[in-house]
């Protein structure tokens, strides 16, 4: 899958930018509506922006306390702009961001996250995609630079 041309929008659906009608045939829903694991996407009837544009909760995958750091970025910009919903800082290396309790993982939130805002490096965003999705992730958005060097 070539990252910088297919944008996964939540785990089950993937869109192709610039593309319209069903998704590429790599990416056809699977068979009888199951989840048949990594790299089988299922199409729902209702696809929905909603989730992305109107979170209850979000998960800030890589925040950070460092300075001029998307991670940061994104914390502050969430407390600090009046976000209503819950916000939940996930980074394995701090105990807390920005006075938020940090998880070490998106599977240790014990609570639905509707968002995941993802600033960590291109080469473990498939891991954390995934771990959304095992989490019961709805949708996603990624921030990261590069992508070439992944495939």
């Amino acid at each position: 899958m070539n990252a910088q041309r297919i944008v996964v929008l939540r785990r089950d659906v993937a869109l192709s930018p610039g593309r319209s009608g069903p998704p590429h045939p790599a990416l056809s829903p699977a068979r009888g509506g199951e989840d048949k694991g990594e790299g089988a996407f299922v199409r729902q009837k209702n696809m929905s922006l909603h989730q992305i544009f109107n979170p209850s909760s979000v998960a800030i995958i890589g925040a950070s306390d460092k300075k001029r750091t998307i991670g940061s970025a994104l914390v502050e910009n969430l407390i600090q702009g009046g976000y209503g919903g819950k916000v939940f800082a996930v980074n394995p290396q701090h105990s807390s961001v920005h006075g938020l309790p940090s998880h070490a993982s998106v599977l240790d939130i014990q609570e639905p996250v509707d968002l995941a805002l993802i600033a960590i490096p291109m080469g473990v965003v498939p891991a954390v995609i995934k771990e959304c999705g095992q989490a019961g992730g709805a949708c996603a958005v990624v921030f990261s630079a590069g992508g070439k060097e992944v495939g």
